[in-house]
């Protein structure tokens, strides 16, 4: 049964996005708000919907993905320009319907994954589209943020599980998606009415069972949270700190 309690909406104060408006005498042909000269869609009008609605263009499954790809990955190339790790892009962003065969395996249904080896994302379709109709806009979003955060623990060295376990990794990348979003409202391509569409929703809509949201190897949902929680507020060096690590190591006994 579908579960979407919203529970960190007060987390993330996303600002709002005005839009490039069309001015007194510019052409507007499709009339949403956007002028011919700023629209990158002059006869398609935009999808207002709190997510990126800032390109005058409507919202489509694949469109939508690949503008949240290409976002991710400027802010990172931002983030790492001049430090010793420095960004570089993802070599491939692959849709599936059925289970696909990488370099690192057959990814299968219902799940998106990063393959070290390819330094590629493989996303099956029908799993961000339950997401993106039953939760909303933010979840594939941070879905594909999640995915492009193992690319930087790739880049970063965190290899599991000979520097970090498999779920260190999981909850990292958690973490760098929580930062994104936490960016992604700063910079105005969220709206306030995408709060509600958190890690949370995201997670209690999931199947346990699926490898995208098992347990033993993504944490617990309390996990989950708290990682995302870090992300947004204390932003990406915090995601590699050993105090980071340390909130999910069992006390001893």
């Amino acid at each position: 049964m579908l579960r979407a309690t919203l529970l960190v909406t007060s987390v993330i104060g996303l600002a709002a996005c005005g839009n490039s408006g069309a001015g007194v005498d510019e052409l507007d042909s499709d009339d949403d708000g956007f002028s011919n000269s700023v629209d990158a869609c002059p006869n398609e009008p935009e999808t207002v919907n709190g997510v990126f609605d800032t390109d005058g263009c409507p919202d489509t499954p694949q469109g939508f993905y690949d503008v949240v790809r290409l976002d991710v990955e400027a802010w990172w190339t931002v983030l790492l320009t001049g430090q010793p790790f420095p960004y570089r892009p993802i070599s491939e962003f692959v849709a599936y319907t059925t289970p696909v065969d990488t370099p690192c395996g057959v990814v299968e249904s219902n799940s998106a994954s990063y393959c070290t080896t390819s330094e590629g994302i493989y996303y099956d379709s029908k799993f961000l589209q339950f997401f993106l109709d039953e939760v909303g806009d933010l979840a594939p979003a941070f879905i594909i943020a999640h995915e492009i955060g193992h690319h930087v623990s790739n880049i970063f060295g965190f290899e599991a599980p000979s520097v970090i376990s498999v779920k260190e990794l999981e909850l990292q990348a958690d973490c760098f998606g929580g930062a994104w979003v936490a960016s992604a409202g700063a910079r105005g391509v969220l709206q306030p009415a995408a709060q509600g569409e958190t890690l949370d929703a995201l997670i209690l809509a999931g199947d346990p069972a699926a490898t995208w949201f098992r347990p033993d190897l993504h944490g617990t949902s309390d996990d989950r949270l708290t990682a995302f929680i870090v992300g947004t507020l204390q932003g990406t060096p915090s995601c590699t700190s050993p105090d980071f690590f340390a909130l999910f190591t069992p006390p001893s006994e």
